[in-house]
């Protein structure tokens, strides 16, 4: 399986949404939702993934603080490849010297777990004022309805701003009919932001159809924006939202989830599918993310 998956990825291919756990290091937040297992770095799927560079995300679970990150950050020179951050900031309370520090480190971009509020358009520009020195990315957890009501804003950033939609936008499969996705998809076309296909499952699941359910709505992506592109495993994949349905405060804190065994090469095989002119296929992968993050 591992084999068939790594035969379609060039070398030197970028994951750019990986999260690694290490409690017994750095412990959980209280206030986190759940409580996943420990997913350290060297435990990362490179043979499964087929990519040597590597983006790691701040998860929730971690909070404000950038240690976890930091420290994981701090194991690129063993890499040996390309290792960046994207960092969970309160912007207003942190200094452009610790921003200097982060950069220096490895941080490339500040995520927003933003589901949909008022003052997400505020913090965004915020957000892109502090950050357009350090070339940083503003990567953007979004419920898919936002997008209408964000756009304008997205659009008055400066040229340089670097915008990255996480999971398909938060558009599930279907979610293509919708307005929304029509706005995001002008979004793409005039290159004022980025999209992760990631977390495909958790895209299609409960749909019968399977992943056959993302086609439509993968090749308006792909073709609205070839080289706003990009690939995120999720690794190690955290269960879903519907496995913790009724569960307790107390029982999310203390019940330490598995993960998810995700079909990567179906996955791959399926964009491989999406994805056939060889030069977008090269952009995906390796073009993309090179000009976000080295």
């Amino acid at each position: 399986m591992a084999s068939q998956h790594t035969a379609e990825v060039p070398s030197g291919s970028w994951d750019n949404h990986i999260h690694v756990f290490e409690p017994s290091k750095h412990p959980y937040s209280p206030n986190r939702s759940y409580t996943p297992g420990a997913a350290p770095l060297a435990d990362y799927p490179r043979n499964a993934t087929g990519c040597s560079n590597i983006v790691v995300v701040q998860a929730t679970v971690q909070g404000t603080d950038p240690a976890p990150l930091l420290d994981t950050l701090s194991l690129k020179s063993a890499h040996g490849d390309v290792l960046r951050g994207f960092a969970v900031l309160d912007l207003e309370k942190v200094s452009d010297d610790e921003l200097d520090r982060l950069h220096a480190a490895g941080v490339r971009g500040v995520r927003m777990h933003e589901v949909y509020d008022n003052a997400v358009a505020e913090r965004i520009t915020y957000a892109a004022q502090g950050l357009n020195r350090l070339g940083w990315v503003i990567d953007l957890y979004m419920h898919p309805k936002a997008w209408a009501a964000l756009a304008p804003t997205i659009e008055a950033l400066p040229p340089s701003s670097k915008v990255v939609a996480d999971h398909w936008a938060g558009f599930r499969s279907g979610g293509e009919d919708s307005p929304e996705f029509q706005v995001f998809l002008g979004l793409l076309r005039r290159q004022r932001v980025y999209v992760k296909l990631s977390v495909f499952e958790r895209q299609y699941h409960g749909n019968s159809m399977g992943i056959s359910s993302l086609d439509n709505m993968a090749r308006a992506i792909i073709e609205a924006g070839p080289n706003r592109i990009l690939f995120g495993s999720d690794w190690p994949n955290t269960a879903l939202a519907s496995d913790r349905e009724g569960r307790t405060r107390e029982e999310r804190l203390t019940i330490v989830e598995d993960f998810r065994k995700v079909p990567h090469a179906e996955h791959v095989a399926r964009l491989r599918e999406w994805i056939r002119d060889e030069v977008v296929w090269r952009r995906f992968w390796i073009d993309n993310p090179a000009a976000l993050f080295e």
